[in-house]
């Protein structure tokens, strides 16, 4: 009887441990996202580094002519002296002087462009040659075909030019061209650039310097 006394009582002292509720644990609170981290455990915003973007392709080289430099322009040899230059004029035309330059009345027999030839000496050696060409007729059409027609001529001996530029508005595209070129609104130009330095240009402008009609100009010079 006392044994069974014994063994209740145990059993009693022991079912409250079983039923005792398991701690509640703490949840987190507003305030224990909004409180400051301890000294030393802040969390430090670390700025992505920058993605680096990649490097465009540097433009292509501007094409070199594929001849060499010239020997000659409009049928006078480059280096030639003043005499000679002037005897090849006298042959044909008439040797005139303007201001720093000088003149042929008519171009010499074989000249790739016609028109009376602009000279220059350098060191009284010829140096540079030039010629410019008015179309008749002020529409765009005709002074567009003319200009093609003698680029061409300089794309087949020296390749594609090292500058190629055209403006032309669409209100020009009309017989009001020659206006556009007069008021600088219309231009074109097409250059061959030698290692040397020797330049050739043909441009459809106005003139730059004195007086003088819109054109198409030709101009070869040494070491321009």
């Amino acid at each position: 009887m006392r044994r069974a006394i014994l063994a209740i009582s145990a059993i009693l002292m022991v079912l409250p441990a079983c039923y005792r509720k398991a701690p509640q644990q703490k949840q987190s609170s507003v305030d224990d996202f909004t409180a400051p981290a301890p000294p030393g455990q802040e969390e430090k915003w670390v700025e992505p580094e920058p993605k680096e973007e990649p490097k465009p392709e540097p433009p292509p080289p501007p094409p070199e002519p594929t001849s060499p430099p010239p020997e000659e322009g409009l049928g006078y040899k480059f280096g030639q002296d003043k005499n000679a230059t002037m005897l090849k004029c006298t042959k044909r035309g008439t040797w005139g002087k303007r201001g720093a330059t000088y003149t042929c009345s008519r171009p010499v027999d074989g000249a790739a462009i016609p028109g009376k030839p602009v000279l220059s000496f350098c060191d009284e050696k010829l140096c540079a040659v030039g010629v410019a060409v008015v179309v008749e007729t002020p529409d765009h059409a005709a002074w567009s075909a003319r200009f093609e027609e003698m680029k061409a001529a300089l794309v087949a001996k020296h390749g594609a030019p090292t500058v190629d530029a055209i403006t032309v508005p669409d209100t020009c595209k009309n017989e009001t061209f020659v206006k556009c070129l007069d008021d600088g609104s219309a231009s074109a130009e097409a250059t061959w650039k030698w290692k040397d330095g020797h330049r050739v240009t043909l441009t459809m402008s106005k003139k730059k310097s004195d007086d003088g009609p819109s054109a198409i100009r030709f101009v070869s010079i040494v070491n321009g």
